[in-house]
This record gives C-alpha cells, sequence and structure tokens, in this order.
C-alpha cells in the first residue's frame, strides 16, 4: 500500500496504560491483542469503504506493530486495483502515451490501437473517507471493547 494509504487517517486510543500493564504483568501477549483490536477496529471502516468502492477489492489494509505497545493499520487503496486511487481523489486531463507500444483498448466502435489519448480527468468520488469519518468512532468503541474484554475475559 504504502504511498497509497491514508497514513494521515489516524484513530489515538488513550488512557489504556494501566490495562495494557495489567495484561503484561499477567504474562498476555499484549502486542498480539492490540493488533488483533486494531484490525478487528480497521474491519468496521474497511466494511463500510468496500460498500463504497469503484470495484471489489479496492480497499486494503496493512498492520504494523510499532517498537512500543502500539498497533497501526494503514487502511487504502489495493496495490492490484491501484487505479481506484483516483475516484478516492479525482484526476486532473491529461495525455496518456503509449512508451514501448501502442495503447490498445476497446472503443464504442471496436478496438482501438493508438499512441496517445486525452483523458478528460474525473471528480473525486470518495469512499475511504467518508468510510473513515462515519466510522471512526465505532472503530474506537471496537478496539476498546476488545482489550477491555482480554482484561475481563481471564
Amino acid at each position: 500500500m504504502g504511498k497509497h494509504a491514508f497514513k494521515n487517517l489516524s484513530v489515538e486510543m488513550r488512557n489504556f496504560d494501566t490495562v495494557i500493564q495489567e495484561l503484561k504483568e499477567r504474562g498476555d501477549n499484549v502486542r498480539a491483542i492490540l493488533k488483533d483490536a486494531a484490525n478487528l477496529g480497521a474491519e468496521i471502516i474497511i466494511d463500510v469503504a468496500e460498500v463504497y468502492a469503484p470495484v471489489p477489492g479496492a480497499v486494503a489494509k496493512e498492520t504494523v506493530m510499532s517498537h512500543k505497545d502500539v498497533a497501526i493499520v494503514d487502511i487504502g487503496v489495493s496495490k492490484k486495483k491501484w487505479w481506484a486511487k483516483f475516484f478516492e481523489v479525482g484526476a486532473t486531463p491529461h495525455e496518456i502515451k503509449g512508451t514501448k507500444m501502442p495503447l490498445v483498448f476497446e472503443g464504442d466502435d471496436g478496438r482501438i490501437v493508438t499512441w496517445m489519448v486525452e483523458h478528460p480527468g474525473m471528480p473525486a468520488q470518495p469512499f475511504l473517507r467518508p468510510a473513515f469519518d462515519g466510522q471512526k468512532d465505532n472503530a474506537t468503541k471496537t478496539v476498546g471493547a476488545v482489550i477491555k474484554g482480554q482484561v475481563n475475559g481471564h
């Protein structure tokens, strides 16, 4: 995902220091618990984004653990559906040129072979940002419930 992930979309959980310390003292795998909680929270956002995505499978996530007890889930456009990013942010009019080979695509009147086309651009039709904005509170509550459930479940 890398540069196409929306890393600036984040939910920060605070005041879990006591809970995390209690889990550590019990010998629980805190990193695994945090990672699971973060993934479950992210899935709430992803499920909504997929409903509005231009094609199925346009949304992907990457989960990483920082050096501290922090789980980070990047949600963005999948590498396989890279072009879906243009729906999120839009595109200005531009030329598309064939470099080593001509461009070949199906047009209204059959197959078209050309070295250059003028793309008219397109307005943004966001699906990631609205999903995040609409579901971040639910995602945060889910993360908190998972972590608190680990404390109460033992």
